[in-house]
């Protein structure tokens, strides 16, 4: 998110999180009223390997590119959240 983005009114965090820019002024509305800021970088970072991924699997113009692109954003998301767990768990002994 850019950091002159306006922060969330109850977060005050910058994620992109929430985020639903709607009307010709570019009204910014935040919808859920929270959300996890960690799980957000962990799920943004993913974003250019299940682009690269899906567009392996299919073209990109292709109706489907969609569909393989979330398939890899929940597999590549759900590594990446069992892997910080397994480092947090680690670090804890």
């Amino acid at each position: 998110m850019s950091p002159d983005a306006p922060p969330h009114p109850r977060l005050g965090c910058r994620c992109s999180e929430g985020r639903v820019v709607s009307g010709g002024r570019g009204d910014v509305r935040f919808l859920p009223g929270v959300h996890s800021c960690a799980y957000v970088r962990v799920r943004e970072a993913q974003i250019p390997e299940a682009e690269r991924r899906a567009s392996l699997d299919v073209e990109r113009s292709s109706p489907g590119w969609t569909s393989r692109f979330m398939h890899h954003m929940s597999a590549l998301t759900a590594a990446a959240l069992l892997d910080a767990r397994a480092r947090e768990d680690r670090a804890s002994l």
